[in-house]
């Protein structure tokens, strides 16, 4: 993708940092980077916590650190907010470039590359969870139930029709 190239060009490797939670956005995105994370032997960090924490101990243990790959798309809830695929962090957060080359991406496109290209993914998709959060926020979605002789399960989350209904696997706090 154009907007990762145009990063790698204007910054070294070791300026550069991706966010990944392990949702099927940020999946696709770390695919996307595979490639280059085996040919330049770039080292991976672990900062759990939500991520305003963990960019903010990132700057903190590599101050060089400029953009941050993130995997948010438009319909995702802060993604909205978002009027270009790289655009610098809001005043409240540390300073890093925000870089999402999946912004204009729909669910279906996300489930179609990492099922095309046979990307492995987060199991609980498969259990009809379309969109992962915290454990107590997090449920099937039920737009995948299925009943039957009184057994419930779920469809794959990659069987949802309308993208519009993937927040349908989070339940308020």
């Amino acid at each position: 993708m154009a907007c990762i190239d145009d990063i790698l060009d204007e910054y070294s490797l070791n300026q550069i940092a991706l966010s990944f939670n392990g949702g099927k956005d940020c999946t696709v995105l770390l695919h996307m980077l595979r490639v280059a994370i085996d040919k330049y032997n770039i080292v991976v960090m672990e900062l759990p916590g939500p991520l305003i924490i963990g960019v903010s101990s990132l700057k903190e243990q590599r101050p060089q650190i400029v953009p941050v790959l993130m995997g948010s798309r438009a319909s995702d809830p802060n993604g909205k907010y978002m009027k270009s695929k790289v655009e610098w962090t809001d005043s409240d957060w540390p300073r890093v470039l925000r870089v999402c080359p999946i912004l204009p991406w729909s669910y279906q496109d996300v489930w179609m590359m990492l099922r095309g290209l046979c990307v492995h993914y987060c199991q609980l998709y498969d259990q009809g969870y379309t969109s992962l959060g915290g454990r107590e926020t997090t449920v099937p979605n039920e737009m995948l139930r299925i009943e039957s002789s009184g057994n419930i399960r779920y469809c794959p989350a990659y069987t949802l029709n309308d993208g519009n209904e993937e927040r349908k696997g989070r339940k308020n706090k």
